[in-house]
C-alpha cells in the first residue's frame, strides 16, 4: 500500500513517478486516474490525477496544475503536477522518456499556468 512505502518524500515521488511512466501510455481519450492505472493508457490530465491520488495515498502534499503547454504539436490545454514546491510533468516525462520535467523548483519550460493554478503557488 502508498501509505506503508518506505523512504523520504523525495524518494517516494520517484517511486511513483517511475510507476507512471513505466505503466502509462499517453493516448486519446482518457482522462481520469482510473484510466491511467487501471486502462493503462490516458492524457495528460489522467496522469495528472493519477500522480496526484498516489501522492496524497502516499502522504504527499500535491496539486494539479493547469494552463497551456507549448508542444510538438503546438499550443495545448495541459495538466502537470506541483509536489513539495516543485514542477513535475509526468505526461512529458513518459512521452520524451526523460527526466527533464522532474521536479523543477521554477515553472517548466512552455508550461504557462492558469489563472486558478497561479494562486496555488
Amino acid at each position: 500500500a502508498l501509505s506503508s512505502m518506505s523512504g523520504s518524500g523525495d524518494t517516494k515521488i520517484k517511486k511513483i513517478h517511475d510507476y507512471i511512466v513505466e505503466n502509462t501510455e499517453y493516448v486519446s481519450g482518457g482522462y481520469s486516474a482510473y484510466n491511467a492505472l487501471i486502462d493503462g493508457g490516458a492524457v495528460c490530465q489522467g496522469y495528472a490525477m493519477l500522480f496526484y491520488k498516489m501522492c496524497e495515498m502516499a502522504g504527499i502534499n500535491c496539486h494539479i496544475m493547469t494552463g497551456t503547454a507549448y508542444g510538438s504539436s503546438g499550443a495545448g490545454n495541459h495538466a502537470w503536477n506541483y509536489v513539495n514546491g516543485k514542477y513535475i510533468d509526468v505526461t512529458w516525462d513518459d512521452t520524451t522518456r526523460s527526466t527533464k520535467y522532474y521536479l523543477s523548483r521554477s515553472q517548466l519550460d512552455k508550461h504557462y499556468l492558469d489563472h486558478r493554478s497561479s494562486l496555488i503557488v
